[in-house]
C-alpha cells in the first residue's frame, strides 16, 4: 500500500491527479501580524489545490490520512506559522490514477522463493482505487454491479498497461469470481445490518 500511496501523493502534489472533496478547508498564516490565506477548491472543477497536498506531505508524520474513506487532515502551529487543512469524502479522477509508474516495479521475491510473475497486489489496489475514486466505480454501463468477466477485463487492462502482458484468462476470471463473491458478501452484510437497525 505504501508504494500506491506514494504514487498517489506524488501525482497530487504535482497537480496531475485531480481530487474533488465533499468538504474542504485549508487556511495558513503567520500569527505575528501576517496575513491569513484561505484556499478554496478550484472553482471550475472543484478540485483541491496541489499546495494542500504538498503541505499534507510535509506534515505526514502528524497528519491524518485515510485513503479508503478519502479523508485527510493536518494541523500545524510552529513558531508563529500555522497551517490547518481538512478534506473529506475526496474522490480522485480515474483517468489520473497511477496505474503505470510506481506500481509497475517487479514484485520482490518471497523469502527463499522465486519472484512472483504477476503483481496481483497492485492489480487489486487498482480495482479498489477505481471503485472508490471514480464517479461510476466499477459499475457496468447499464448501472448494474460488475460480474466476474467485467472484473477480469479491468484486471487484464491493468496488467497490459503495467506489464505489457496479462495472466491467463482463467486466472483473471478466478480473481473476478472471488471479487464478485466478496462484493456480494458485503452487500448481504450491509442489508443484514440495515434490517437489524430498523
Amino acid at each position: 500500500m505504501t508504494r500506491a500511496a506514494d504514487a498517489l501523493m506524488r501525482r497530487l502534489t504535482e497537480g496531475t491527479l485531480l481530487a474533488s472533496p465533499v468538504w474542504f478547508r485549508f487556511v495558513q498564516g503567520n500569527r505575528n501580524g501576517g496575513e491569513e490565506q484561505i484556499f478554496h477548491p478550484q472553482e471550475y472543477v472543484r478540485t483541491i489545490d496541489p499546495y494542500f497536498w504538498r503541505t499534507l506531505q510535509r506534515l505526514r508524520t502528524v497528519a491524518t490520512v485515510d485513503w479508503i474513506a478519502g479523508d485527510f487532515a493536518f494541523d500545524d502551529d510552529d513558531a508563529g506559522y500555522y497551517a490547518t487543512g481538512s478534506a473529506t469524502g475526496v474522490k480522485f479522477d480515474r483517468s489520473g490514477l497511477p496505474a503505470i509508474d510506481v506500481l509497475t516495479s517487479t514484485p520482490r521475491a518471497s523469502a527463499g522463493g522465486a519472484p512472483r510473475k504477476w503483481d496481483w497486489d497492485g492489480a487489486l489496489l487498482h480495482l479498489a482505487a477505481i471503485a472508490h475514486g471514480s464517479r461510476d466505480g466499477l459499475f457496468r454501463d447499464d448501472g448494474k454491479d460488475p460480474n466476474q468477466s467485467d472484473i477480469a477485463r479491468h484486471l487484464r487492462a491493468w496488467f497490459i498497461d503495467t506489464q505489457d502482458n496479462a495472466p491467463e484468462s482463467s486466472q483473471l476470471r478466478d480473481y473476478g469470481k472471488r471479487f464478485v463473491a466478496e462484493l456480494n458478501a458485503i452487500k448481504l452484510q450491509t442489508a443484514n445490518n440495515s434490517a437489524a437497525t430498523e
